[in-house]
């Protein structure tokens, strides 16, 4: 039986980059979530393009990790998904099964709450989970985000990006670029 292969945050962007791809191997590397973090932006540096290959059933799931050593993410883009809730920068937790809640308040915000993402090109979905969540744990997180993701996206829109940045308790943020 075919599996069908969903790409992200485009299939363009794994296209557009397919010479520059370097797959990070979540079950069998025995990389803790930290290790993985660092190895994502460690790719990036190297001007090549980490991806993660997950899914379930029949379904393949092409995941590219944006870049998160830069500090150039502004805050309010966040939507920030822990092991077992959802929220916004300084906002309220909402338990993790009110994610397509979320995902909507989020990607729809078009900047009217100053808090919430400016647009839906700029809104992304910050993991943070612990440091020392094995590879595998965070295969079945991106698993469940693209679920929900990919309903929502149905339902609404059918042209939205997932985009995905990792981070953890106790991440010293880096400087601007240019200032270290």
């Amino acid at each position: 039986m075919k599996s069908d292969t969903l790409f992200y945050p485009s299939k363009s962007r794994f296209n557009s980059n397919n010479h520059r791809l370097k797959k990070i191997d979540l079950i069998s590397s025995h990389l803790n979530f930290k290790e993985i973090g660092r190895l994502v932006n460690e790719t990036h540096r190297n001007n090549k393009i980490p991806y993660f290959k997950t899914g379930d059933l029949n379904l393949i799931r092409m995941i590219i990790p944006l870049r998160y050593d830069w500090g150039l993410y502004k805050e309010r883009n966040d939507l920030i998904v822990t092991e077992d809730s959802v929220s916004f920068a300084h906002e309220k937790s909402y338990p993790i099964d009110k994610l397509y809640d979320q995902l909507e308040a989020h990607y729809f915000n078009n900047g009217k709450n100053p808090a919430r993402s400016e647009d839906t090109e700029k809104a992304y979905i910050k993991i943070f989970i612990d440091s020392s969540r094995t590879g595998g744990y965070l295969a079945k997180h991106l698993n469940l985000i693209a679920r929900e993701f990919d309903k929502f996206n149905q339902e609404h829109s059918d042209s939205l990006n997932l985009k995905i940045i990792l981070d953890y308790p106790g991440r010293i943020p880096p400087p601007p670029p240019g200032n270290h």
